[in-house]
């Protein structure tokens, strides 16, 4: 079994973008192959914990 992990960097507060950036993300790896996908926690909002 292929599993992609992608790495995002995330525009806080741009769901949107945040969600288009997924999708390609998630088309790429199905291209190559990939059964199962996991993004980082939160990857979609931008969300950062405050230091």
């Amino acid at each position: 079994m292929i599993l992609a992990a992608p790495q995002t960097k995330p525009t806080r507060g741009y769901i949107e973008t945040n969600l288009l950036d997924h999708y390609n993300l998630i088309e790429l790896a199905v291209q190559n192959g990939a059964r199962l996908i996991t993004f980082p926690e939160m990857s979609i909002t931008g969300y950062e914990r405050e230091k």
